[in-house]
């Protein structure tokens, strides 16, 4: 049976659902029925988005729900769950890994709601949370976490695929913090052997640091031990190992439960991410720089750009771009072929970067054009010098592989904020001025006119 309230729908005690529709989706397991009416009230008063909330009386109905419906959140009434609870909830994260689960406490029963925790509810509420809009933050929140969950074990077991080689590295600790064992990936890590860290204490073979201020992170076992559930380690954490040698690392660490469920100790999961990293650091500096030359692409550089420009605004200064052509490069590009012509293309990017200030940026445009941004000059004559000393490092000889080139560039200037206030009006007027210096007879820079045409001709 269904029913709606407002912009909640809700399906009776059924294994048997609807297909999913848009909004949240909500698995209510409780067979109260003030605590099923208070959330429904609670969630048809939200605004943000509709709630569709099924209702199963009994685990047993719920983990078949489960299995069958993708849920994002389950909100669990602990009165239908055993004292233990453990086994309630393993049932339940087993049915559906990714749902999130909030316990719901009567008022008095709140040392319960919080074993919840570490059972693997991600929050528990209490009566007094399903009234106003509470409730919809609690279980926007727990899906959010849960979520984050999610996506860091996915990354966590794309991370092992990636570094297959190197492994995970297990270690485990009593409840005094004393070493227990050590898997050989983590023997390799610490430097110590299995045997002679056992008894040690923690922060003895796991020594880690913050990666930025080489101050001792906090202990992940500690916080697993004291808060009953698994935690992460503090991002960008640098472990020491016996010998000096650092690895970046991520790490887990959770309680280690024993039959009575009583907490007897804590395991921690690390791996080398190292290289994962700086795979990652290489992939943002393609993603802004030109793959020959190593310049600013024109993304960076329009970023650069609009700095510069902020920054001349600010200090009343000027700032200048620099259109820059190689007079003849094609023919030599024809001629001699693309290996060459490549490392020309980087003989003369090496002198554009060292005939300019280091708060400067030459950027390659495309093909043979370079743009370079002056940042803060005092006027023109700054923005002429600098092309003058450009022109006088490309015109000497570029020796190849044997092969000696001789290269001009035409260059056009457009001053900020006289030629343009933003990055395209700068660049349009920087490359109409490279074009009157190419019809003016080449190897010259020449500065933007109002009155003089453009590339195609037209005034």
């Amino acid at each position: 049976m269904q029913q709606r309230t407002s912009n909640v729908s809700i399906v009776q005690s059924s294994a048997a659902v609807e297909p999913r529709r848009a909004g949240c989706e909500v698995l209510l397991v409780s067979h109260s029925a003030p605590v099923i009416a208070r959330i429904i009230n609670a969630l048809s008063r939200a605004s943000e988005r509709p709630y569709r909330v099924t209702q199963a009386a009994g685990l047993k109905i719920a983990e078949t729900v489960l299995r069958e419906r993708e849920f994002g959140v389950l909100l669990l009434d602990l009165s239908l769950v055993d004292d233990d609870g453990q086994r309630s909830f393993m049932a339940l994260s087993s049915a559906a890994p990714a749902t999130a689960i909030l316990a719901l406490a009567e008022q008095d029963d709140e040392t319960r709601a919080r074993a919840a925790l570490g059972c693997g509810a991600q929050d528990y509420v209490m009566a007094a949370d399903l009234e106003a809009d509470r409730l919809p933050r609690m279980i926007r929140s727990a899906i959010e976490r849960q979520q984050r969950a999610v996506d860091d074990r996915d990354l966590a077991r794309q991370a092992a695929i990636t570094l297959d080689s190197i492994g995970d590295a297990v270690l485990s600790t009593d409840l005094e913090g004393k070493v227990t064992y050590l898997n050989p990936v983590a023997e390799t890590m610490t430097g110590w052997s299995s045997t002679e860290a056992c008894g040690q204490p923690l922060a003895a073979v796991f020594n880690i640091i913050d990666e930025a201020t080489r101050q001792a992170a906090p202990d992940p076992l500690l916080r697993a031990v004291q808060e009953n559930r698994a935690v992460e380690l503090t991002g960008d954490c640098l472990l020491l190992r016996k010998d000096g040698h650092e690895y970046q690392i991520e790490d887990s660490a959770a309680p280690i439960r024993a039959k009575d469920g009583q907490v007897s100790g804590a395991v921690i999961v690390f791996r080398d991410v190292g290289a994962l990293r700086a795979n990652a650091r290489d992939l943002a500096h393609l993603a802004h720089h030109d793959v020959l030359t190593d310049l600013p692409n024109r993304l960076l550089f329009g970023d650069r750009v609009a700095n510069a420009i902020v920054l001349a605004r600010r200090h009343m200064r000027q700032a200048a771009l620099l259109y820059l052509d190689l007079d003849g490069f094609k023919d030599i590009n024809d001629r001699q072929g693309h290996a060459l012509g490549d490392q020309l293309l980087q003989s003369v990017t090496r002198r554009l970067v060292q005939g300019v200030r280091a708060s400067d940026t030459v950027c390659r445009q495309g093909g043979d054009e370079f743009v370079i941004l002056l940042s803060e000059i005092d006027g023109p004559s700054d923005a002429a010098g600098s092309a003058s000393k450009l022109l006088r490092a490309l015109a000497e000889p570029h020796v190849i592989e044997g092969h000696t080139f001789s290269l001009t560039a035409s260059i056009g200037i457009a001053l900020y904020p006289k030629d343009g206030r933003d990055v395209v009006a700068l660049l349009r007027s920087a490359d109409n001025a490279m074009y009157q210096a190419k019809g003016n007879g080449r190897n010259q820079y020449q500065f933007f006119a109002m009155t003089q045409p453009s590339k195609d001709g037209t005034p």
